[in-house]
């Protein structure tokens, strides 16, 4: 596996908790700090510097509401990957081959894009006939809330024809799978693209809805990924990633 540095930061997020947002508004360029001192040097008191800062917090991230019961506002958010995986995982299963592993790797890409200049290269060489490779990113929602999940994102794939087609792997469970059997609930349809011949990379835009109750933690993980059911080398890209999640129990 291997993962490359991430690339120059210029991410976008709509929809991000407040939790999540303070510390990226903290490493960013518009950092409190700058704000907390121009209010200071002017005599607001510390009560509405703090009001302020995280008001600008809340609407630079666009943030909404958590929601918390059915009927509250969904939670949204995109990923383009401009700033390398932003904070999504990459796992892996079923890579074993003799005494090793099988050759694969997730890594940020500025080969092929969709939206912005970077992606998601995924790439295995699936001599072991059941490799299964993705990224994986927990949603913090209401403890045993009950969610519709919808899952869109771009994906560049070459695969052509009918035969010896790989899987798509897309999915929100409870709890991050442990092992093969939590991920059956995950498998999509096959990687073609819709082409009977060889015609290089083309994008199809992917779109899934899951239903899912969460777990006492009040996470919901999103894996985004394909599974080799042929023994071949395969790469694929996958961008503009956008998970929206409603509360309806």
């Amino acid at each position: 596996m291997a993962l490359s540095d991430s690339p120059p930061s210029r991410s976008f997020q709509k929809g991000i908790c407040l939790t999540e947002a303070w510390p990226r508004w903290m490493n960013s360029r518009l950092a409190p700090k700058s704000l907390v001192r121009t209010l200071g040097q002017k005599g607001y008191p510390m009560r509405v510097m703090s009001l302020v800062t995280l008001a600008a917090v809340a609407g630079f991230f666009g943030c909404t509401d958590a929601g918390t019961g059915p009927g509250e506002s969904p939670l949204s958010y995109e990923y383009w990957f401009e700033d390398g995986l932003e904070d999504w995982v990459v796992r892996a299963m079923d890579t074993e081959l003799g005494d090793g592993h099988i050759e694969w790797a997730i890594e940020p890409s500025i080969q092929l894009a969709r939206r912005g200049q970077w992606s998601v290269k995924y790439f295995m060489d699936n001599l072991n006939d059941a490799g299964k490779i993705w990224i994986e990113r927990p949603f913090q929602v209401e403890p045993q809330g009950r969610y519709s999940v919808r899952v869109e994102y771009e994906f560049a794939t070459a695969d052509f024809h009918d035969i010896n087609l790989f899987r798509v792997i897309t999915g929100v469970l409870p709890e991050s799978p442990g092992d093969t059997d939590a991920l059956v609930a995950t498998y999509q349809d096959q990687t073609g693209n819709g082409y009977d011949t060889d015609v290089g990379f083309r994008w199809l835009n992917k779109d899934y809805t899951f239903t899912v109750t969460a777990g006492e933690n009040g996470k919901l993980h999103v894996l985004i990924g394909v599974w080799g059911t042929w023994e071949t080398a395969r790469t694929y890209y996958v961008d503009d990633v956008r998970v929206t999640l409603t509360r309806i129990g």
